[in-house]
């Protein structure tokens, strides 16, 4: 219970608990887990009970130290497992009393043991996966670097027109299962650009598609063979192709102005045309990366929303002329 002394010890000392204290509420409760051969918080309360009765009745203790020892463990069960459900994974739905209620849960011997079970399996993996890692690393490495010149582009699949505002990235650590080398670096040796530079597109994206085609896309002579072969023109079904839409995914939530366009399309298209429509434009401007270099800049909401008043308006205009009127602005 090592870890679980450390906790309780720093508890008592940011309560100001006095020294004798403190030694007795740790004495108890290291009594009360060697009691039952098991660690403290995998006891509950039927445990706790018959620790009293075995505290009247075979050591005959006084009511002061019975009281003194179940302050102790009210103070372990109270205090220090809250402070361990208040650790828990800012996604968990469940609140810090449940999760304490949890861990003073009765464990069986045939539960612990799939548990172990299952978290042997887990580590077995995650070695797996890290002599994956070693060896995708190797791998890589005998890949040749690409040259290619890089030139700012704003030019979307569409006709619409972008500025030159570039967004700054923080380097972050590996998420998930991402490999624990520098992924984003060799890629970008690879390639002689860095792609996770467009929004919604990731290491692993940029990984999927390099695994998939190579870092040479020349077999296709333009971004529509491109985006057809991808099946995002319809017919055809390739890894690469649910890359892209899975980065047109993250764009759902993006502060973007292709986030703020694959949220429009969403609205007026419905959620799986927008996504497959996204994941065109994704696989487009990674083309235009890797073939020519044109590298994408975002512009942010507020140019996306300009140009979509602007697109409105001349389409109300429009309108208007066909049926021989004028749009006049309100005074």
């Amino acid at each position: 219970m090592t870890h679980l002394r450390q906790i309780m010890l720093e508890e008592l000392e940011r309560r100001n608990y006095a020294p004798g204290t403190i030694t007795s509420y740790i004495r108890t409760v290291e009594h009360f887990a060697q009691h039952f051969h098991r660690a403290p918080d995998q006891l509950g309360p039927e445990h706790i009970r018959q620790y009293q009765a075995a505290m009247f009745r075979e050591w005959k203790l006084s009511q002061n130290t019975v009281s003194q020892r179940l302050g102790a463990l009210r103070f372990f069960y109270t205090q220090v497992l809250k402070t361990l459900a208040a650790l828990r994974d800012r996604r968990c739905m469940a609140s810090e009393e449940e999760i304490v209620h949890s861990l003073q849960g009765v464990w069986k011997p045939d539960v612990l043991f799939e548990l172990q079970q299952a978290v042997d399996a887990y580590d077995f993996y995650r070695q797996q996966m890290a002599k994956c890692d070693e060896q995708l690393k190797q791998y890589m490495a005998l890949l040749p670097a690409r040259s290619v010149e890089t030139i700012v582009s704003s030019i979307e699949p569409s006709p619409t027109d972008m500025s030159k505002k570039s967004r700054s990235r923080k380097p972050r650590k590996p998420r998930g299962n991402e490999p624990t080398f520098d992924l984003e670096a060799e890629l970008e040796r690879i390639l002689s650009v860095n792609a996770t530079t467009i929004d919604g597109i990731n290491v692993m994206t940029v990984q999927t598609v390099l695994a998939e085609v190579g870092p040479d896309l020349s077999a296709w002579k333009t971004e529509a063979h491109w985006s057809s072969w991808l099946n995002l023109a319809p017919k055809r079904d390739v890894s690469g192709g649910n890359a892209f839409r899975m980065a047109a995914q993250a764009l759902i939530r993006s502060h973007s102005y292709l986030g703020a366009r694959c949220r429009y399309l969403r609205a007026k298209l419905g959620g799986h045309k927008a996504i497959k429509a996204m994941a065109r434009v994704l696989a487009c401007l990674y083309y235009r990366l890797v073939m020519k270099g044109q590298r994408w800049v975002d512009q942010g909401i507020e140019e996306f929303k300009r140009r979509s008043e602007q697109r409105e308006l001349a389409l109300l205009q429009r309108k208007a002329q066909k049926h021989g009127m004028q749009l006049v602005p309100a005074a």
